[in-house]
């Protein structure tokens, strides 16, 4: 029944291809959890994670969960979708040890390229959940592959995910200046529920804070 239930979200989303060219420098997400290890320490307690399948997003391309020898492409992939970021904080986004960190505290899920894509994980997104709460972040897409629908569909296997492992709601946090990110996630049925400040020891070139958006999903 899961697998039919998000076989059916994947193939809707599909459907709707408009405005996934969010940014030039991919389609991304806010970088709560690599921020909160950096200054805050891990906000969630590690939740028991259960298997999660490989779904079929395009012809050849499929949802996996990461392994550890996908750390350094998952560390290049975000930083440089994340380099849409550069005109209000400088520096990369994640290194190679936060993704470590990452992967063992909660889950990143991929999409590789089929045999004929020589460019090997095109997108990716970090989810954890907590008691009835998952969060998803660092959502990356290769500029090479925008507009086909990657974000969309690794946004729909992360909160299937998190329905497996017993969440009854996504939360996610966007920094105010990146204005297409509202709209993107409105599109996909989550709503504005506050804001927090944005880490005060992290320089910035521009005032910024966190738009915090969730999703129900039952």
């Amino acid at each position: 029944m899961a697998d039919l239930q998000i076989a059916r979200t994947l193939q809707v989303l599909a459907d709707d291809e408009k405005g996934m060219q969010l940014a030039a420098g991919g389609v991304t997400c806010s970088p709560r959890f690599v921020l909160a290890i950096r200054w805050h320490g891990r906000p969630f307690m590690r939740h028991d994670r259960k298997p999660m399948d490989a779904y079929t997003v395009r012809a050849g391309c499929s949802v996996r969960p990461a392994e550890t020898a996908d750390i350094r492409e998952i560390a290049a992939l975000i930083n440089t979708a994340f380099q849409v970021e550069k005109f209000f904080v400088d520096g990369d986004r994640i290194t190679e040890k936060e993704v470590r960190q990452l992967i063992h505290s909660g889950r990143f899920l991929v999409v590789e390229g089929g045999e004929e894509d020589a460019e090997g994980i095109a997108a990716c997104v970090y989810v954890e959940c907590s008691s009835d709460r998952g969060y998803l972040g660092l959502l990356s897409v290769s500029p090479s592959r925008q507009r086909e629908g990657l974000g969309r569909r690794l946004v729909a296997a992360a909160e299937e995910h998190a329905r497996r492992s017993g969440c009854e709601f996504m939360d996610l946090l966007i920094v105010n200046l990146r204005t297409e990110l509202p709209p993107f996630y409105t599109k996909l049925g989550y709503y504005e529920t506050g804001a927090s400040p944005f880490p005060a020891n992290v320089p910035t070139k521009l005032p910024c804070h966190f738009i915090k958006m969730s999703k129900s999903l039952a």
